[in-house]
């Protein structure tokens, strides 16, 4: 016994168990650490380093925030973040195909372009579905993870668009409406182009300088089919063309991680969600800048 007090209290086993200054404050720091998810740190950093700084510092920023995001957490067996991006491009040009259809269909065939115009009922049905789609797509995310779901509501959120589409053409008898969406497209399937080269080197610099001369281009051809109507195609180019560059940061976000409830299999609801992502980041935008300093 004596001998196992004399282990017990010997000097070399005190000294063991006393700590440098420098690991105990080492070890405090740890636990005083706080890990803040990226997405908390991307609000943070808008609401509350942005609004105090200048606009040039605003959109600075933004911008710091956009590039930053990257996220492991959202790889899957099926999925990665190339084919992500790839996919939720392909499907935003689907999209536009889809209304461009219906839009021409409606305009050549009388008896449907009459069946559109007289119908209010269905204008409405169709609109109410879309709201009540972009609806559970900002709270109900989790309702997407079912399969058969996520593409029953995808073909009902292309059907309704497509007839608001149809509608809005027979109505204003314009093809603003079919340039708009031929534009979009082209921009889409070009970037969905990219990215199937470029694969998981996907970068922002190159994919908007492709939105932007795949825009140009065709704008530049439409404008030599339809010059009688260059000022319309002057504003669609530059909305299609802004449209664009926030498509490619609103993908490239949610391909970050933005949305906790995503991985890269959800590339459905993204080619959904996107449209409302856009507005919303365009009001957001706008209510840093215009927000007194």
């Amino acid at each position: 016994m004596k001998k196992l007090d004399y282990i017990e209290n010997s000097p070399d086993k005190h000294k063991q168990n006393i700590q440098p200054e420098e690991q105990k404050q080492f070890i405090k720091e740890i636990k005083n650490t706080k890990v803040i998810p990226i997405n908390e740190e991307l609000e943070c950093t808008l609401n509350h380093g942005s609004m105090s700084s200048s606009i040039s510092k605003r959109l600075s920023n933004i911008k710091s925030k956009l590039l930053s995001f990257n996220s492991e957490r959202m790889t899957t067996d099926l999925n990665n973040r190339y084919t992500f991006i790839r996919n939720v491009f392909l499907l935003l040009c689907f999209q536009s195909v889809t209304s461009i259809v219906f839009a021409v269909i409606a305009l050549l065939n009388n008896k449907i372009e009459n069946f559109i115009k007289d119908t209010n009922m269905l204008i409405i049905i169709a609109s109410s579905t879309l709201g009540l789609i972009g609806l559970l797509m900002l709270v109900l995310k989790r309702i997407f993870k079912f399969s058969i779901l996520k593409w029953i509501i995808f073909a009902i959120f292309i059907l309704a668009k497509s007839i608001l589409a149809a509608y809005a053409l027979v109505v204003t008898l314009s093809y603003d409406l079919i340039i708009l969406d031929t534009t979009y497209c082209g921009v889409c399937l070009s970037l969905a182009i990219y990215s199937i080269f470029s694969k998981i080197f996907f970068e922002n610099k190159a994919a908007l300088l492709i939105a932007l001369l795949s825009c140009t281009i065709i704008f530049v051809v439409s404008l030599a089919i339809t010059q009688e109507y260059y000022i319309r195609m002057i504003y669609i180019y530059f909305g299609i063309l802004i449209f664009s560059i926030f498509t490619v940061y609103d993908i490239q976000l949610i391909a970050g991680g933005r949305i906790s409830e995503f991985t890269y299999d959800d590339f459905v609801p993204t080619s959904l969600i996107v449209f409302i992502e856009i507005i919303a980041i365009l009001f957001y935008i706008a209510k840093l800048l215009f927000k007194p300093i």
